[in-house]
């Protein structure tokens, strides 16, 4: 939330009024209120308070959601670390799983880069950018 129509006071007391869980609460450089919740239903239950209680909605700001990454060691030598779409479908074909969830427009699976691994030279990592459903699974 900003700080244009709302005092810090008052976000205090909304949160405090309405028990929303709050994990931390800062100004950041721009002079913006910055307020992290543990979890999805406490950011809707506060930006729902806020809305109702005269605060415009674009004042209030989502953080775009972060994709986590993962390491997949092993990859022989022989698949070309220069093509990333060799081994892109490699590992797709060897874990259908990946295929299903990229299915679903939401997925994500990006190889980001691919390096020899520092103990061992014949052998690869790949750093990937995933989504939740494919690091979970």
């Amino acid at each position: 939330a900003k700080d244009a129509n709302v005092e810090g006071s008052d976000l205090e007391k909304t949160v405090i009024d309405n028990g929303i869980q709050v994990q931390k609460k800062y100004v950041n450089k721009n002079g913006d209120t910055v307020i992290i919740c543990p979890n999805q239903k406490s950011r809707d239950d506060l930006k729902q308070k806020l809305t109702s209680s005269g605060v415009t909605s674009n004042l209030l700001k989502e953080p775009k959601e972060k994709c986590p990454v993962i390491a997949v060691v092993g990859i022989p030598k022989e698949l070309d670390k220069e093509s990333k779409d060799t081994i892109y479908n490699t590992l797709l074909s060897q874990n259908p799983y990946i295929g299903e969830c990229l299915k679903n427009n939401s997925s994500v699976f990006d190889i980001l880069s691919v390096k020899s691994l520092k103990s061992n030279d014949n052998v690869n990592q790949a750093i990937i950018k995933v989504s939740d459903d494919i690091r979970l699974a």
